[in-house]
């Protein structure tokens, strides 16, 4: 008899189709946000969130605009300060140069001695010809120097009377500075002395004129000045 032929049967796998594969892949993630938004979210791994980055960004940009406008603003104050710097500094000079002026005019020159005169004392005159920086006192007979400098000055005392001599001196300090002698006869009865001297003083110094011997004085031909020479 013919053997009888048992029929294997191969156990077959299930092998899902393909199409299906994908569809529950798909399914899945739907099923699982955090797996697609990892990719725009942040998430516990340190991933970029996209909207937070451009908030960041238009925050920035208004930062740099405010900061431009700034600057701008301090470059229009720093411009305006310069210009008021320099008109400023115009002005000091312009000034500077104006008390300079002042301070270096200081000369005076005086005539008319007084009738009543005392010896060895400050001879005073009446007459004020010229007082620049009011270093001229006509009471008291002294020049105050105002600026301390180097400095010239002058006297030409006329004297008036017969058979006499006199000595005229420019003092300052205790000092003589310069002498002048005039001496008459009984045919000469008017005869000038004159003196002058350049010396350095200091603010507040006092310089004047005096006589050694009491005389017949002449108004118009007596003086006494002094001037600035060069200032410190």
């Amino acid at each position: 008899m013919p053997r009888e032929q048992k029929s294997r049967t191969t156990p077959r796998l299930l092998y899902p189709r393909r199409g299906t594969m994908s569809l529950g892949a798909l399914f899945v993630c739907l099923l699982q946000p955090w797996s697609l938004s990892g990719l725009i979210m942040p998430n516990p791994g340190g991933s970029t969130n996209t909207s937070s980055l451009l908030n960041d960004v238009a925050s920035l940009k208004q930062s740099v605009a405010s900061l431009q406008s700034t600057t701008r603003q301090l470059q229009k104050d720093l411009q305006s300060t310069k210009s008021d710097l320099l008109s400023a500094n115009e002005q000091v000079s312009k000034l500077s140069k104006n008390v300079a002026s002042k301070t270096r005019d200081v000369a005076f020159h005086v005539s008319t001695p007084a009738a009543d005169q005392t010896t060895y004392t400050p001879l005073t005159f009446g007459t004020i010809l010229y007082n620049s920086g009011s270093g001229y006192n006509s009471t008291s007979g002294k020049f105050t120097v105002p600026v301390s400098g180097t400095y010239m000055f002058w006297t030409q005392i006329e004297m008036y009377d017969s058979n006499s001599q006199m000595k005229v001196r420019i003092m300052s300090k205790g000092l003589i500075l310069a002498t002048g002698w005039v001496s008459t006869d009984s045919n000469i009865d008017d005869a000038i002395a004159s003196a002058q001297a350049v010396t350095h003083l200091t603010t507040g110094n006092e310089v004047w004129v005096e006589i050694t011997e009491k005389h017949k004085l002449e108004n118009d031909g007596s003086f006494f000045g002094g001037v600035l020479l060069l200032i410190d």
